[in-house]
């Protein structure tokens, strides 16, 4: 039998709010191209499949597990020092349709291997903030490459796009971030 007053009631309300409201909508960009080898010439391309332009300036590019817990502070994220958090800088877009490159290394060895390119970005010149101490560089043995939002204060990340690239290994998996939770700086706890 169908119960007709449950049908009809309306949910159940939740007695808290989520502390920082819903998840900001994030625009769709996408990662459309890693290349690994050789390493002066490791890029990571990102695509704007949208009709608009999309400011970059909360931003970041990570091949860190652990970048979700950026909230807590760098220290928090990373152990290795090949593993990067770089921000893009304050005034970074991409057009509506558009295409940036980031370097790993230098513009210059960027354009060395590429004569004809030249990155829209670089981390190792420093076109973009980086967050972490070392020498930027991706692995042949899989990892994460991932394009995530954060506004610099919220508890949360959000995930925008995440490749596994290389080989994969199970040294280089995604974290499981089920059921954590990060305090940020801002005044909630």
């Amino acid at each position: 039998a169908i119960d007709a007053a449950a049908i009809d009631a309306p949910p159940p309300i939740d007695a808290a709010p989520p502390i920082d409201g819903p998840p900001p909508v994030i625009t769709s960009l996408l990662l459309s191209e890693v290349v690994l080898t050789p390493t002066g010439g490791e890029f990571v391309e990102i695509v704007n499949p949208t009709a608009a332009a999309v400011d970059l300036a909360n931003f970041y590019l990570s091949d860190a597990s652990q970048y979700f817990r950026l909230p807590a502070g760098v220290a928090a994220v990373t152990a290795d020092t090949t593993d990067f958090i770089a921000k893009f800088p304050a005034g970074a877009s991409i057009p509506a349709h558009g295409v940036v490159t980031v370097a790993l290394d230098t513009a210059a060895n960027f354009t060395a291997t590429y004569p004809a390119i030249t990155p829209t970005y670089s981390v190792a010149s420093a076109t973009m903030t980086v967050l972490t101490t070392g020498t930027a560089t991706l692995t042949n043995a899989g990892e994460p490459v991932v394009l995530f939002h954060w506004d610099g204060a919220a508890d949360k990340v959000t995930d925008v796009d995440i490749m596994i690239v290389g080989t994969p290994s199970a040294a280089n998996l995604l974290a499981n971030k089920s059921g954590i939770g990060i305090d940020g700086p801002d005044a909630d706890s």
